[in-house]
């Protein structure tokens, strides 16, 4: 489903479509009677927590709830660390040759309504950097980050009622997420206090540097840390992404499936590489996977 997406969204954008009509949600909606149409079931709410094998293929697929699914073939959209340890055979796989994505914490921002600067946002994003390289792989997240990644919602017309002319900010920083492992350990206190000073500094950087005045109008500022995104999404390592997006994991190629069983695909981003031309690519990939034939 991630793969279709991928495709029907490029073509949608390339006649100009900026958001589907009703929302992505309607779009999903819709996937979802195609497969109810043509007898089949989508079920929300699932957690997997084992998948049974045999004879090197997946039988069944266990549901935190209790409920077991008898599979054929099966898709996983998590990634290929994460399927692999779902996996009940007394040998597990290979280590995996992949490095996940960076953690990325995100900052939501309200702004009372009325900075020009945010309305100037139209159409952009803005990336705000300190002047020196930043340390993605282990950075300090105690410290103010170096560079920010940010976004307006309501500048480009999403996100706002009818009546409210306050605006807000997206924005994305380097993540630690076994630092951030370690300060969730030691309790609420110390998340709390983590949380605070990461907004705070946020907050700060964009008051002198990109948005001058944003303090006095600022409405709240909340963190949703990498630890969160982890426990929301099940990603690796609370990332945003599958892959690291370097030069070293592109030329890796595809993450073969011959590691496990013969009825197991995945078809998540960390299969390739994220972004619309990985998701076509992945979408091919499956598509010969399964086919035994080419585009």
């Amino acid at each position: 489903m991630s793969a279709i997406a991928y495709i029907v969204g490029t073509g949608n954008y390339h006649e100009g479509a900026w958001y589907p009509k009703y929302g992505f949600y309607h779009f999903f909606d819709s996937l979802a009677a195609v497969i109810e149409h043509s007898g089949g079931a989508v079920l929300t709410g699932k957690k997997a927590i084992r998948l049974e094998t045999r004879n090197n293929v997946v039988t069944h697929a266990v549901c935190e709830d209790g409920s077991n699914y008898p599979c054929d073939i099966l898709f996983s959209d998590i990634s290929p660390r994460l399927t692999a340890g779902l996996l009940d055979t007394a040998e597990k796989p290979e280590p995996l040759d992949y490095t996940p994505s960076h953690s990325i914490p995100t900052c939501c921002i309200g702004v009372r309504g009325g900075l020009t600067s945010i309305a100037e946002m139209k159409g952009r994003n803005y990336w705000w950097q300190d002047g020196c390289e930043v340390n993605y792989s282990n950075p300090d997240v105690t410290a103010p980050p170096r560079m920010l990644f940010i976004g307006s919602p309501t500048a480009n017309g999403f996100g706002k009622g009818a009546d409210c002319c306050d605006d807000a900010l997206v924005i994305f920083c380097p993540g630690n997420y076994f630092q951030e492992k370690l300060i969730y350990r030691d309790g609420p206190d110390a998340i709390r206090a983590f949380k605070q000073k990461l907004a705070d500094d946020v907050v700060t950087i964009l008051d002198r540097n990109v948005f001058p005045g944003i303090k006095d109008r600022l409405l709240f500022a909340e963190i949703v840390s990498s630890i969160d995104i982890e426990r929301d999404t099940g990603s690796e390592r609370g990332n945003a992404y599958g892959r690291r997006l370097s030069v070293d994991e592109i030329l890796k190629g595809p993450i073969r499936e011959e590691y496990g069983p013969a009825n197991l695909y995945n078809v998540s981003a960390t299969k390739n590489s994220p972004g619309i031309a990985g998701g076509i690519f992945t979408a091919e990939l499956i598509f010969k996977e399964l086919t035994g034939r080419t585009f």
